[in-house]
């Protein structure tokens, strides 16, 4: 699961394209001296494919927690410790490919798990980033139809954004706020 929220951090991937590509892991400081010199990232690693990229970018974006303990590895013990422990990560659970989203009712009445369906090198998989808990189950029915019926690829990449971006603090506020409008011109 997701954090509710992300800590400040200096650290950040970028995507480079190309051929091939390649996401990098820089911190603040190297982007700023790569304006005025030649820098290498603190880690990288290049893709053939959009496919892939996509996979990997996805992969270390719901990984965003550790970021800062992925950059201060690299910066006390040498890149080549970051690439090692990298490799190991990448070697435990491969990057995959979000092939659909995740929606089922919870254990109680009134929660609703949010995930991605994901298909990768060992198969069909399920990642969770979150449980909801709305104030009752007409909540989350009014939630669920909503986002079931109005763009439900869109609008679920949309909230599942917000949880990588922001963290699912955010995203339970917008799932409130959204079942809360939906109960509101259901009944006006």
């Amino acid at each position: 699961m997701l954090p509710s929220s992300y800590p400040p951090s200096e650290y950040s991937f970028l995507i480079q394209k190309g051929q091939p590509n390649r996401l990098a892991f820089v911190s603040d400081k190297l982007q700023e001296r790569a304006r005025t010199q030649p820098t290498e990232p603190l880690w990288y690693l290049e893709v053939s494919t959009q496919r892939t990229l996509d996979a990997l970018t996805r992969w270390v974006r719901v990984r965003r927690a550790e970021w800062p303990a992925w950059g201060e590895l690299a910066e006390t013990s040498g890149r080549p410790a970051l690439a090692t422990l990298m490799s190991k990560l990448l070697q435990e659970e491969a990057p995959a490919e979000v092939t659909g989203m995740l929606i089922e009712n919870g254990n109680r009445e009134n929660q609703l798990t949010l995930g991605e369906i994901l298909a990768g090198s060992e198969g069909i998989s399920q990642r969770i980033f979150y449980t909801h808990c709305f104030r009752g189950a007409d909540e989350r029915d009014a939630f669920r139809h909503w986002l079931l019926s109005n763009n439900p690829e869109g609008n679920g990449n949309a909230l599942l954004e917000i949880a990588l971006n922001d963290g699912t603090g955010r995203l339970a506020a917008k799932m409130d706020e959204i079942a809360s409008e939906e109960l509101a011109s259901a009944s006006g």
